[in-house]
């Protein structure tokens, strides 16, 4: 029905702009992509094409968010036109949240096990973006984005959901030492544990593949949380529990404090 209403609403000028960038988005030329997209970002005078831009960029089947390169490249235009500084987004919100999540934490975003992982990671960098541009004017958007993720960090207890929380953990670290105090560190050791028992029973190289990058955001997650002040953060830490789970891993993480009771139970 939107494209219905192109025609009344828009002028040539701005349907021949319109038809321009999304013809350069949909050909598989990475330098008319790259185009499109620096356009997106700088010009002005395009707020009146953002309903069309974002109901062009909306998947319209499962089968389209299956595709990863396409999916990268939409949420690269969503990411673009939020931070082009002539075109406000805030109305638009309700619309953009979902997309970016839809590609973080559903359970499966690809026919392929190896290549969704960059997808819910660039879709984190990006949910983080709208998290500092527009978080401070709307005080509720973190906690509905949080909630919508701590839900998503369960599937990590089952084999067809390890994506699912691979998004949910890599996003929430992305929030910062505080949301990762209260929503990753109750269950980074029994996550930890349970992923190194499912990698020594598996024999499937896709799964495992995504078992080895789950323990790697349990890891992104720490460092998140000792990196914003091991000496003190450090001391929160059971330990001995930590110690006996993780061994040498979180050593790197503690920098350069070497007074850190933490950094000094390894050594």
């Amino acid at each position: 029905a939107v494209w219905n209403l192109m025609p009344r609403l828009l002028s040539e000028d701005l349907q021949l702009y319109f038809t321009r960038i999304t013809l350069a988005l949909e050909r598989n030329d990475p330098q008319a992509q790259d185009a499109a997209l620096l356009r997106l970002k700088y010009d002005s005078g395009i707020q009146e094409l953002v309903p069309f831009f974002l109901s062009f960029l909306t998947p319209q089947k499962n089968i389209d968010m299956a595709d990863v390169e396409r999916s990268r490249l939409r949420i690269r235009c969503v990411h673009n036109l939020i931070l082009n500084q002539h075109v406000h987004l805030e109305l638009h919100l309700q619309q953009i949240l979902p997309m970016v999540l839809n590609c973080i934490v559903p359970r499966k975003l690809s026919f392929s096990p190896y290549d969704h992982w960059v997808l819910r990671d660039e879709a984190s960098r990006i949910l983080l973006a709208i998290w500092n541009v527009f978080g401070e004017k709307y005080a509720g958007l973190k906690s509905g984005v949080i909630r919508e993720l701590i839900k998503a960090l369960s599937h990590g207890l089952d084999s067809h959901g390890l994506g699912s929380c691979y998004g949910a953990l890599v996003a929430l670290s992305g929030f910062g030492p505080k949301v990762v105090d209260a929503h990753v560190l109750p269950v980074v050791a029994q996550f930890w544990v349970n992923f190194q028992v499912k990698l020594e029973l598996c024999q499937d190289n896709g799964i495992r593949f995504g078992l080895h990058r789950l323990q790697d955001a349990l890891l992104y997650g720490l460092s998140v949380f000792l990196g914003s002040g091991a000496a003190k953060q450090a001391e929160i830490l059971d330990k001995e529990q930590f110690s006996e789970v993780f061994g040498d891993q979180l050593v790197p993480f503690c920098g350069n404090v070497t007074n850190c009771e933490y950094f000094e139970c390894f050594v």
